[in-house]
């Protein structure tokens, strides 16, 4: 058995450990970049692991309730397709604030989580992006000027919700 028999042998012993590390990494839902096996997501979730994308960067508020958030802004979130996060420190996401996506042309879609109970005022005004929810939406309220200049193509409202306050679109 000569070197080069010990090299090709080192060789598949890496390459066997790195994809074992690969599999491992994505089935627990690691997100470090810097594996060389990343997520890959089809429709917010990742084609490997089904763990779900969240989007990064995005603004939040306590809520006066002090046990949950709402979204209040993009923020430094550079994601074109947007999926608001179940959680923020720990607390439910429950609502889309005021203003929250006001004016963001730039966005295709934002996703919005079983867990969102209610849309603020101009939280879509003069954007285009398509809404489109979770399996088991939650959402109940939709208040005035929600969608006021929307710019997408079409507004699909679940049948949970049980208030739109006048003046939506």
């Amino acid at each position: 058995m000569g070197k080069k028999f010990f090299i090709k042998l080192l060789i598949c012993m890496i390459l066997i450990c790195a994809t074992a590390f690969c599999v491992t990494a994505c089935d627990k839902g690691d997100e470090n970049e810097n594996l060389p096996c990343n997520h890959t997501y089809v429709d917010g979730y990742c084609s490997k692991c089904s763990e779900k994308r969240e989007s990064k960067g995005l603004e939040f508020k306590l809520n006066s309730d002090a046990n949950s958030y709402s979204v209040t802004g993009i923020g430094s979130c550079t994601d074109t397709d947007v999926v608001i996060p179940e959680n923020y420190k720990g607390k439910n996401v429950t609502a889309i604030g005021d203003d929250a996506f006001k004016g963001c042309d730039n966005l295709t879609c934002v996703t919005i989580i079983d867990g969102i109970t209610s849309i603020g005022k101009y939280a879509f005004s003069d954007c285009g992006a398509q809404i489109k929810y979770e399996e088991n939406p939650t959402l109940s309220k939709i208040e005035r000027y929600a969608f006021c200049r929307y710019q997408g193509e079409s507004i699909t409202i679940p049948d949970t919700v049980t208030v739109i306050n006048d003046c939506v679109f």
